[in-house]
């Protein structure tokens, strides 16, 4: 497997109750002016992972074309409710702007050019700074996004049957160490999701049991009522013509998230005269940067996204002025 560069591990944030959270930077060789930066946020469904399961594609890719990858864990839920979880988020961007330069040193890191992206739920994150990040990203990157949450199909119970993920019902006992009276605020959980092979456990488990009670709305966004959710968290509505140029990106055969959640992005986006890309993968599930793509660039579908993705975000960030140290 191809090779990339290690990375640096930073505390960008500390939350109230003195909870640390973590940051991982990966720089690119041979820095000859200031890079731009892209903040990429992994999959949860706002509950579970941490920024370990963002796949090496995206890792490779981007420092190889001269961008400083900046990858955060973010509180989640049940302990955090979606407002605390995108101020990690918009926080995360700050240091980027504010102590990342000072971290790394002069000359080498553009603040000016900050791009955000991800997948799933760090997908919708990732979309959510195009409404309220200020100043906005300069562009966005949105890879099999959940963008409407309150879709009937999270909030309605799967019971009697068990969710997606599970053969049998998950009990109350499972999932009490992650969501129960006494469990932690947690930003950094073990890994327990095996996307492709249909297999949730740890905290992961949590967002079964949600989707299985039909509770993913209170767990995620607390009181809110479904009209105040659609106001501010739902993203197509919300889209208008100042929102960051877009790459939108989902798998034809995607288990977890239809494409239809982002072909309403894809529409809004046209509706509002966004520049965007839409890149819609036949055939292929959740997670496909993670568990189809490597670093390297050498399979048939690292070759196409690559090919998709990165001259047009080139192009957006530098406007043809060519990478890092040409």
């Amino acid at each position: 497997m191809a090779s990339y560069p290690p990375a640096k591990t930073f505390v960008y944030k500390v939350d109230p109750s003195g909870h640390q959270i973590e940051c991982d930077v990966h720089m690119p060789e041979n820095i000859t002016k200031p890079a731009p930066v892209i903040i990429w946020l992994h999959y949860s469904g706002m509950i579970a992972e941490n920024r370990h399961v963002v796949g090496t594609s995206i890792i490779y890719s981007s420092t190889k074309r001269g961008y400083i990858l900046v990858i955060p864990d973010y509180r989640l839920a049940p302990q955090a409710k979606i407002d605390e979880i995108y101020s990690d988020v918009e926080d995360c961007a700050k240091w980027v702007r504010t102590v990342l330069p000072k971290a790394l040193g002069e000359g080498v890191v553009d603040t000016s050019r900050l791009v955000v992206g991800g997948g799933s739920c760090g997908g919708q994150l990732a979309l959510t700074t195009g409404l309220y990040l200020n100043p906005p990203p300069v562009a966005v990157i949105s890879l099999y996004a959940l963008t409407d949450p309150t879709d009937a199909d999270y909030n309605t119970p799967t019971k009697p049957n068990p969710p997606c993920a599970r053969d049998t019902l998950i009990s109350w006992a499972e999932v009490e160490p992650y969501m129960g009276p006494n469990a932690p605020m947690e930003s950094h959980p073990e890994n327990g999701c095996d996307l492709p092979k249909l297999i949730l456990t740890k905290r992961a488990l949590v967002y079964g049991y949600v989707l299985q009670e039909g509770i993913y709305l209170p767990t995620v966004y607390g009181e809110m009522s479904v009209e105040d959710i659609r106001a501010k968290w739902v993203i197509a509505p919300n889209i208008t013509s100042r929102f960051p140029p877009t790459f939108v990106s989902h798998g034809g055969g995607d288990r977890y998230v239809p494409a239809s959640q982002s072909e309403a992005v894809v529409q809004a986006l046209q509706k509002a005269g966004v520049e965007h890309v839409w890149y819609h993968v036949p055939g292929y599930d959740h997670g496909f940067d993670v568990y189809d793509m490597h670093a390297g660039e050498e399979g048939a579908l690292d070759k196409e996204f690559a090919a998709k993705l990165w001259p047009w975000l080139e192009k957006v960030v530098r406007g043809g002025e060519g990478g890092v140290g040409c």
